[in-house]
């Protein structure tokens, strides 16, 4: 009978078993040998940090931005030692949620947003303030985090092969037990108890979400934007309705650009704020703002 951690070993090597999975196979592992300190990681990753400080792994880079109102999201200016600051934040989210955030899509970016705090902050030190601030990150920021977890669960359970530590079936032998108690075997998991504190005053761990396309928030605004299409009094109608077609057939397609929606979404944007005082317009902006 295939033994707990050689069956763990297996399923860390396909890609095909989800990272949750294996820390749920290591949570039974580490409950059956007493570890608590692996038991406590374990439950870190499965359930989140929720502001706790988190592991090096889970510190993710990127650039700050701020969503202006005209061009969209702009790089945040500033001296260096607080764009440095900036450009780093925590990942306090579950492992099962950013496995979730992954695989739901191909976008070209993950954004983490500031904490009110922060914002406040920041707007008290720019010329002009803004409402939302956050760091974009590559979308493959979050793929790392997942294959560190794997790897660190692999090469744990390669540790207690090393140390006569097999298991059989899904129990332990006293002597096993004992072993991965001595202070001589590795068998805490590397990265635990080397953290890294939050950047910034006041600013917690922000949930990340993937700038991905949302179609049916895209063709909801399609529809409004042209039911309404009369009451834009001083638009240029024909490059508004230009624009929904370039949307249309965006999102039609199997795997709709996130770029280019965004793209348009800017140039359509930028056609309504020339009719300040437009109620229709205004709205339509708002509808823009919160699919971009």
């Amino acid at each position: 009978m295939t033994g707990l951690i050689e069956e763990l070993q297996r399923q860390a090597l396909d890609p095909a078993v989800a990272v949750s999975t294996l820390l749920r196979r290591v949570k039974l592992i580490a409950l059956k040998l007493g570890l608590p300190d692996l038991q406590e990681w374990v439950e870190l990753e499965l359930n989140g940090y929720d502001g706790r400080p988190v592991p090096k792994y889970r510190v993710l880079n990127g650039q700050p931005k701020a969503l202006n109102p005209y061009n969209g999201w702009i790089p945040i200016m500033g001296p260096p030692d607080l764009i440095r600051k900036l450009s780093e934040r925590d990942v306090g989210q579950s492992l099962s949620s950013l496995e979730a955030i992954a695989s739901s899509n191909s976008g070209e970016r993950v954004t983490i947003p500031f904490s009110p705090e922060t914002i406040a902050w920041l707007n008290e030190r720019m010329d002009v303030p803004f409402a939302r601030i956050s760091l974009h990150c590559p979308a493959s920021s979050v793929v790392g985090i997942i294959d560190c977890v794997r790897n660190l669960v692999l090469d744990w359970s390669i540790e207690m092969e090393k140390a006569g530590i097999t298991g059989e079936g899904l129990s332990f032998s006293p002597e096993e037990k004992k072993a991965a108690h001595s202070q001589s075997t590795t068998v805490h998991i590397g990265t635990i108890g080397s953290f890294a504190g939050n950047i910034g005053s006041g600013n917690k761990s922000g949930d990340i979400s993937m700038s991905s396309v949302n179609v049916e928030a895209i063709k909801s605004l399609i529809g409004q934007t042209r039911s309404n299409m009369a009451s834009l009094d001083g638009v240029d109608h024909s490059a508004v309705i230009a624009h929904l077609a370039e949307l249309e057939d965006e999102v039609a397609k199997p795997s709709p650009s996130a770029s280019r929606v965004r793209a348009t979404l800017s140039a359509l944007q930028g056609l309504l704020t020339e009719v300040s005082g437009n109620l229709i317009a205004a709205g339509i902006i708002a509808l823009i703002q919160q699919i971009s």
